[in-house]
């Protein structure tokens, strides 16, 4: 229940990390000591599940390996003041670190939530909560910089600030555009909640979906545009039903209101027209960290990676010390700070090399095949393949939340048939 609570919280750094590494490492040891003194202890999992575990257990092994031998092999340009944890391999360790605890934890709650299903229960209330608190805190953040009681500050932890005149609401997110598409898994969940759980009252309901669309809206994310948008499409492809083509089309005239009113257009003319003159724009702008940094400047450097590395890529977590490569950016100047890229699934493609892609975009589908196949909700299927578009509209890899949507779509998958299982290592 901790890790599901403390997963959106990534904006608040202890000695320079987040409360969701602290509680990993604790998790973590209280599991090794559970197993050391009960060596009968082992993850059970359903039948079914074992080779999904087998084949994740894979991908990390693959993509660990295959990232310190790159870490050897490759010259990287690391910005100035960066610390040894962002050198490699140390930055190797971490993200893999980070994307073992994200896949274990997925597979440690889809194995309790077997054990015990009123765990799913619980777990989909506590998602819930903590998104719809995220929400009014960001809300409340936003409306005190529009009112002018506070400008916020881009560093800190305020859940809302302003930069280059745009009021943008982030709640415990660094940006506003990972916590829209964050708030959008919380919307997904309310509404498994409300229409396959059927936990919650119709005024509770309709009282969450006001406070997760506002802050929606509040955010300005213009991947959590994309992301209703492809999920409503997707829904509405797999349906076909006259009163889905209803909803679908309302959906659209709402997204298009909010597309033209809420300065999105805008928003993605200057992404255009960054990409087109970027060159230009970063010669005359030569200390610009919006010109130097992001996703204009990754459109050009992702694609001479994938020419260059297709195959194996520069390593998982190696773009930002890989960006500024001469090769690749070049006449681009290089980054002055840690670049990320922001271009999701594209921009993990130039770190992993296309088959490892292709191998992670099957990891994650799998829950969703699993879902079309068993007679489960048509909600529950959007919401196992939230974790997909998700990443797809710019999540990284190794990000937690989007696996525990995934653990508690296979909880709901899974329910309390089919009780035979066998160990996970098994």
């Amino acid at each position: 229940m901790l890790t599901v609570a403390l997963a959106p919280i990534t904006n608040v750094k202890i000695a320079g990390a987040e409360p969701i590494n602290y509680a990993s490492v604790v998790l973590f040891a209280f599991g090794v000591l559970a197993i050391a003194r009960n060596r009968q202890a082992t993850l059970l999992l359903p039948r079914r599940l074992v080779p999904l575990a087998r084949a994740w257990l894979l991908f990390v092994l693959l993509v660990t390996v295959i990232a310190l031998w790159l870490d050897w092999r490759l010259k990287f340009y690391i910005p100035p003041g960066m610390s040894l944890m962002r050198h490699p391999p140390a930055l190797t360790f971490t993200r893999m670190w980070k994307l073992g605890i994200d896949i274990g934890f997925m597979f440690v709650l889809v194995s309790l939530f077997f054990q015990n299903p009123k765990l799913v229960r619980d777990s989909t209330r506590i998602y819930l909560t903590v998104g719809v608190l995220n929400a009014i805190y960001a809300l409340i953040c936003f409306s005190l910089c529009v009112a002018g009681a506070s400008r916020g500050s881009y560093s800190g932890v305020f859940g809302a600030y302003t930069l280059l005149g745009v009021t943008r609401a982030r709640g415990f997110f660094v940006e506003g555009g990972p916590f829209g598409v964050y708030l959008v898994t919380v919307l997904m969940v309310l509404l498994v909640e409300r229409y396959v759980l059927r936990d919650l009252s119709r005024s509770l309901f309709a009282s969450c979906v006001a406070v997760l669309v506002a802050a929606i809206v509040a955010a300005q994310s213009k991947a959590a545009f994309c992301l209703i948008a492809a999920l409503a499409l997707w829904s509405f492809w797999r349906s076909r039903r006259l009163r889905y083509l209803i909803t679908s089309g309302a959906l659209a005239l709402a997204l298009g209101t909010w597309f033209v009113f809420g300065d999105l257009a805008t928003q993605f003319q200057g992404y255009i027209y960054a990409y087109e003159n970027i060159y230009t724009l970063a010669l005359s702008n030569p200390t610009d960290i919006n010109v130097l940094e992001g996703r204009a400047v990754a459109a050009h450097v992702v694609p001479a990676i994938l020419a260059d590395r297709p195959f194996f890529g520069v390593g998982l977590g190696n773009y930002p010390v890989t960006r500024s490569n001469p090769d690749y950016s070049w006449p681009l100047q290089a980054a002055p700070g840690w670049d990320s890229g922001g271009l999701g699934l594209i921009g993990d493609g130039a770190e992993l090399g296309l088959p490892l892609l292709m191998f992670f975009v099957a990891l994650v589908w799998t829950p969703v095949l699993m879902a079309t196949r068993s007679s489960v909700h048509r909600l529950v299927v959007l919401l196992a393949g939230c974790q997909f578009w998700v990443h797809l509209f710019g999540a990284s890899i190794p990000f937690l939340y989007p696996y525990l949507t995934t653990a508690l779509a296979l909880g709901l998958i899974l329910g309390p048939k089919g009780r035979r299982a066998c160990p996970a290592a098994g």
